[in-house]
């Protein structure tokens, strides 16, 4: 059995007033032309279809373009929903979208949903587990469930005894021996005290955990639990890493091998940092896609004219500009100024004081401090 795992497509996102639908297309496209290309078995998505509980209308078509690509290649597609998705529209003509091949589960009832696929050994449940809240498994199954650990628990304990290979499908936030994975700025908070998490160990009985949740793609713990992270970039934090689907293959014992496929966006995301005539040169311009995601930051020490508008005229998809901070010499200098001084300050050093925070740390030269002490003195104010 081969299958492509993907997860946290988020169809519809926006990040920084940009939509992102013409990068999702593109790789949606990228993802569609290399299940075909690896003659894979199904495609996977653990969850996060969307990035909102109710998409804008081009997010819907998006969604139903890829499907419809996937299943004119007779690939089924095997889903969940995430806490992201709306449960009861995902799972809205489920029955129906099974007869084409397309396995997805909204909502959970009470009982955990089954796609059984088979190939040259046999066959392959799929588990199919949306994103589990406690509230939900306690109307389901009359439980007292307080965690999501004792949710998972619970559910886990209806599945029906199945011998044979076994994949689940999940979207949950799953942690390896109290050891919280690795994650990014563009995941929705996780809540307080540890209350969502869930010990891969649950996890056991099964042959490989296609998990969605989590942006980075990553294993967690030593056993076949794995995060494919999201296909594309949303945050500043995520500048450094690369964005894959997972391949799966697994034998007629179960066993798996995984591969990373690395995804190749239309626009990268990324940092640059320098003086704003520096950055703007043709050259320098020259040296990436003037057309990527720029979080950029500026080392100018002087007054700048917009200098977002002039970023933007070179590098239209600049989503934030910040000047280079100074709070670490601020805070240095606080630290080293020993005791804190009784008298208060005067006019220009309090000036002085606002110059410096304005300006990122830089100090008032002596033009600048003269030119002041002049103003003040026309005021007929005093001027320490």
């Amino acid at each position: 059995m081969r299958f492509l795992h993907v997860a946290d497509l988020h169809i519809g996102k926006v990040v920084n007033e940009f939509s992102m639908l013409e990068d999702q297309a593109y790789i949606l496209d990228q993802i569609a032309g290399l299940a075909v290309e690896r003659k894979v078995d199904a495609v996977v998505a653990a969850g996060d279809l969307y990035d909102r509980s109710i998409p804008p209308a081009p997010a819907v078509i998006l969604l139903d373009r890829f499907l419809d690509k996937l299943s004119a290649e007779g690939i089924p597609v095997i889903a969940v929903s995430g806490n992201h998705d709306s449960p009861e529209r995902l799972n809205f003509a489920s029955s129906m979208l099974e007869k084409q091949g397309v396995y997805l589960a909204g909502i959970y009832q009470g009982k955990v949903r089954e796609a059984v696929l088979q190939d040259q050994w046999g066959d392959v449940a799929f588990f199919l587990l949306p994103y589990l809240r406690p509230s939900v498994v306690n109307d389901c199954l009359g439980t007292g469930c307080k965690s999501f650990q004792e949710a998972a628990e619970a559910v886990l304990e209806g599945l029906p005894e199945r011998k044979g290979r076994r994949v689940l499908v999940a979207h949950q936030f799953v942690a390896a021996a109290g050891q919280p994975p690795e994650l990014s700025d563009s995941e929705m908070p996780l809540s307080v005290g540890g209350t969502e998490l869930v010990d891969a160990a649950l996890f056991q009985g099964f042959d490989y955990v296609a998990l969605g949740h989590l942006h980075r793609c990553q294993r967690v713990g030593q056993g076949p639990v794995y995060y494919a992270g999201s296909p594309l970039k949303y945050s500043k934090s995520e500048v450094n890493g690369r964005k894959y689907a997972l391949l799966v293959e697994m034998d007629g014992d179960g066993r798996v091998e995984v591969k990373k496929e690395e995804l190749r966006p239309l626009r990268d995301m990324r940092c640059i940092r320098g003086p704003l005539k520096e950055l703007i040169r043709e050259e320098v311009a020259a040296l990436g896609n003037r057309e990527d995601y720029l979080f950029v930051t500026l080392t100018d020490k002087g007054e700048l004219l917009d200098p977002m508008r002039t970023l933007r005229g070179v590098y239209p998809n600049t989503m934030q500009a910040e000047r280079e901070t100074g709070r670490r010499i601020l805070q240095d200098r606080a630290m080293d100024a020993g005791p804190a001084k009784t008298e208060r300050p005067g006019p220009v050093e309090l000036f002085r004081q606002f110059y410096s925070y304005a300006f990122r740390g830089e100090e008032m030269d002596e033009e600048q401090t003269a030119a002041l002490r002049k103003v003040l003195d026309e005021m007929g104010g005093e001027a320490e």
